[in-house]
């Protein structure tokens, strides 16, 4: 069952004082930024978004145009759509915010943010087909997935992820295509669910996720302590 948007919300009741999000802004290349920041509500329908230094392309940012703002928070996803107004210095995006959705949190697993190699070996009409990409957020449960290409399977994969230091192993299991989305920039996103994973597979994938959150809190730390006072 899909889940309904619920559009008549104040997104500003669910906005901690600089809460960690992420942001989608399409560029004036045709590409898309996807980065962490922090959000501070202004006033309704107000708000302002801090990045770390050296991580926002201020050439490359529209005057004006949509961007897109996601959290996770009280057990709900929520999407917000907001008009930039301001580009403030070389770190802050002024937003005013003109439409929010929320969807209900209904994954078993926390999910994070990451950017690891994926590699997929599957048959597409009786032949062998292997491919790489690169995971965008992961969890014990599934996997959301960048190609440069399209995939041309919607049924199980076999996939690999190798996890880095200090888990040094290679996650090995069988996932679910359950969707799949191209991108303004060209590529493809594809959502999995891992089908069969080993038990001790999916608690090393916990546990790397878990690591993943607390390095985003350390991360909204330094975000804070680089806020010059005003």
């Amino acid at each position: 069952m899909t889940d309904v948007a619920q559009p008549e919300i104040d997104p500003f009741e669910f906005l901690e004082d600089h809460q960690l999000g992420r942001i989608t802004v399409p560029l004036k290349d045709e590409r898309v930024l996807r980065l962490e920041c922090a959000v501070i509500a202004v006033e309704p329908p107000r708000l302002e978004a801090e990045f770390l230094p050296d991580k926002l392309p201020i050439d490359l940012i529209p005057e004006s145009g949509d961007c897109l703002l996601h959290f996770e928070v009280k057990g709900v996803v929520l999407s917000m759509v907001n008009t930039i107004e301001t580009i403030a210095g070389d770190r802050r995006l002024l937003l005013s915010n003109r439409e929010t959705a929320t969807y209900p949190q209904k994954r078993r697993f926390f999910r994070a943010e990451t950017e690891l190699p994926v590699d997929l070996q599957y048959f597409s009409e009786g032949i062998a087909q292997v491919q790489a990409g690169e995971a965008v957020n992961l969890s014990g449960g599934g996997a959301l997935v960048s190609f440069a290409e399209p995939l041309t399977v919607k049924h199980g994969v076999w996939m690999e992820i190798p996890l880095p230091e200090p888990y040094s192993t290679n996650i090995r299991c069988i996932a679910q295509v359950v969707r799949i989305d191209e991108e303004k920039d060209g590529r493809y996103i594809v959502g999995f669910n891992f089908d069969k994973v080993r038990p001790q597979d999916q608690d090393t994938l916990v546990a790397f996720c878990f690591e993943l959150q607390r390095q985003h809190l350390r991360l909204k730390v330094r975000i804070l302590g680089a806020v010059p006072s005003r």
